[in-house]
């Protein structure tokens, strides 16, 4: 799904797009495959910052509500999202 769109916005919508078709483990891989960065969502203890912008936010929400991280929060100062990873 990945190869032909090398754009972070552009890929991470494309994930947004065809989430509910996906299974969790389906999410972590094509999150992880967006780049290096957004793979780090998924190691434990570790609390990644993404620019605040609807595709990534989008995508955080999806996430917290399969589960797959523990929770986010929304740096107003800084434009940014913080996400926690979970911590088992």
């Amino acid at each position: 799904m990945f190869k032909i769109n090398t754009l972070i916005e552009k890929r991470v919508s494309l994930l947004n797009l065809h989430l509910s078709e996906l299974d969790n483990s389906q999410v972590q891989d094509l999150t992880g495959r967006i780049n290096e960065y957004y793979a780090r969502i998924f190691e434990k203890r570790n609390k990644p910052s993404f620019e605040n912008t609807i595709f990534n936010l989008t995508l955080i929400q999806n996430l917290a509500d399969r589960d797959l991280i523990n929770s986010f929060e929304i740096i107003e100062k800084k434009n940014e999202i913080k996400v926690i990873a979970k911590y088992q």
